[in-house]
């Protein structure tokens, strides 16, 4: 077996211990011996294992095994391999053992993975989290109650992982979080239905952005597991994300990238609030106060494209142009109308309950008309306006 305590790959393609185990951080105890483990894999390097147990026997405070990855591939080849053995049996300590610092770099498994400890991932800048062939991962639990931790994938990062082999056992959160972190999780994007979690200790955040889902067209990536936090959700495919009963929970932007694509609300449940954007379709959402997110130049040029209310119910909608008073919209004097949402279906809109926002100025509203399936808004001077040619 193999134990460093330190280990650099720097731009080789390093073959460690192929025929036996990979001890990252074998049994450190900071009252005996060093209690940081670090492998660094950086400026295009491979680090290439066959099994790995990172944190093997590691159960101390302040005991550390790090994975500090930029611009490099840790890559393991059989389904033995472990994301973390490092763990603290005493509750309720959060203290992380085993940690994965990505920078524009790849973490690979074998198609199942198993995890007996604590976690922490942060993978950003375009960087992988997965099985090694691109197709998503398999999380196998051992000892649930050992579970705990945050995964956070960021800056266009990518989860790939397809499905949790939960314990009910679990006692402690581990979160997956997302700021403009992509979930693969069907290698062809195909219709999945991720089931609700079968404790309240696994989490999915959403923050800034929020997580990106790209189901192909005609396909559904449906939701039974709640999604929560401040930050939003993406459909970036053609297909449909849906949502069941009570996980449409966050706070931030409902973003449908793409023409084709849809937001299925309809078993969602009533919303008081709901914040949309991007070209496609929101399907079946009862929400009282709906805002589109429609951001403007500061000549009140639309920079997005608009989306689509597909047999919704909404007591009011706010149209949010997106300035501040730092950085105002224009006077808009001689402003045309332009179009902010269009409907099908069973929606109706009632333009006099509808609202201009985020203008950047307290005199500044905004006129509604509905024309045909399209509602147009013109911006105003609020109160009187004396213009002197």
């Amino acid at each position: 077996r193999i134990c460093p305590a330190e280990l650099t790959v720097d731009g080789v393609d390093f073959r460690g211990n192929m025929g036996g185990c990979f001890y990252a951080g074998f049994s450190l105890n900071p009252a005996t011996h060093n209690a940081t483990s670090i492998i660094r894999v950086v400026n295009g390097g491979v680090l290439n294992v066959r099994v790995v147990q990172p944190g093997y026997a590691c159960t101390k405070d302040n005991t550390r095994v790090v994975f500090a990855l930029t611009n490099g591939i840790y890559r393991t080849h059989v389904n033995e391999s472990y994301v973390s053995r490092g763990r603290l049996d005493a509750t309720p300590s959060k203290y992380v053992i085993v940690h994965y610092l990505m920078n524009a770099s790849r973490t690979e498994f074998s198609s199942m993975v198993y995890m007996d400890g604590s976690v922490r991932v942060d993978a950003d800048n375009g960087s992988y989290f997965g099985a090694k062939d691109g197709k998503p991962v398999t999380l196998v639990w051992n000892y649930a109650n050992r579970i705990y931790g945050e995964m956070l994938f960021r800056g266009g990062s990518t989860l790939a992982m397809g499905g949790i082999d939960e314990k009910t056992g679990q006692t402690r959160p581990l979160t997956f979080a997302f700021d403009d972190g992509h979930w693969h999780y069907d290698v062809e994007n195909g219709d999945k239905d991720w089931p609700a979690p079968l404790t309240e200790y696994i989490r999915y955040e959403m923050r800034g952005r929020g997580v990106v889902l790209s189901p192909a067209e005609g396909k559904t990536f449906r939701t039974f597991a709640k999604f929560e936090g401040d930050g939003g959700v993406v459909n970036a495919g053609k297909g449909t994300v849906a949502f069941e009963a009570g996980t449409c929970a966050f706070g931030g932007v409902l973003e449908i990238v793409e023409k084709e694509g849809e937001a299925d609300l309809s078993n969602a449940g009533p919303l008081e609030t709901l914040q949309v954007a991007g070209a496609g379709s929101v399907v079946g959402a009862s929400v009282g106060k709906l805002t589109v997110k429609l951001p403007v130049d500061t000549d009140w040029t639309a920079k997005s494209d608009i989306p689509v209310l597909a047999d919704c119910a909404t007591d009011r909608i706010c149209i949010d142009v997106g300035r501040t008073e730092d950085s105002p919209a224009a006077e808009p004097i001689g402003v045309a109308a332009f179009p902010v949402v269009r409907i099908s279906g069973s929606t109706e809109i009632n333009p006099a309950t509808c609202r201009l926002v985020g203008s950047g100025r307290k005199n500044v509203g905004g006129e509604f008309t509905l024309v045909g399936d399209t509602l147009y808004m013109k911006p105003k001077m609020k109160g009187l306006t004396i213009v002197v040619k």
